[in-house]
């Protein structure tokens, strides 16, 4: 009895590996097979566009709750300073719902977006399928000419000097 279950661990605990994989190295192996398996997983046509979804969505989400959340906050300090009899002129009601904003506003975001751009148009080049490169190009553009338009808002307002 002994035997046999000695037998069976053994050939358990051999891989079995399909024929169309029998001269490919192991790492290749394995990416073969995990493509091979999510190609085939119905799970995976529901997953990979609700993933894509929640990561536009959720970010969106959490900025107008944490938006929503600060109006909040000075509503509550407005109606506490009403109730404890302190004077609010239309001024310090102006200041108090205003978040500052900062001078370089307009250089970091066009900053950012040209950055954005370009490492877009370099994920492009750095792929090195012909067919990547124009429409990774093009993509990148947009947000590296918006990043130029911030820049030259920046400039022209006076703020550059």
């Amino acid at each position: 009895m002994s035997d046999t279950t000695d037998s069976v661990a053994r050939l358990a605990s051999v891989p079995v590996e399909p024929a169309e994989l029998a001269g490919l190295p192991v790492d290749q192996q394995i990416i073969a097979a995990a493509i091979e398996v999510s190609a085939d997983n119905p799970v995976t046509e529901i997953v990979v566009p609700l993933a894509l979804f929640v990561a536009i969505v959720l970010p969106i989400i959490v900025r107008m709750y944490l938006h929503y959340r600060n109006k909040l906050d000075v509503q509550h300090t407005i109606r506490a300073a009403v109730e404890r009899g302190q004077e609010l002129t239309p001024d310090i009601l102006e200041r108090i719902g205003q978040e500052p904003v900062p001078p370089n506003r307009d250089l970091r975001r066009g900053v950012l977006a040209a950055s954005f751009g370009i490492a877009i148009a370099a994920f492009g080049l750095l792929v090195g399928q012909e067919d990547a490169v124009r429409p990774m190009l093009a993509l990148g553009t947009l947000p590296f000419l918006i990043g130029l338009a911030y820049i030259g808002l920046w400039t022209f307002s006076g703020r550059g000097k």
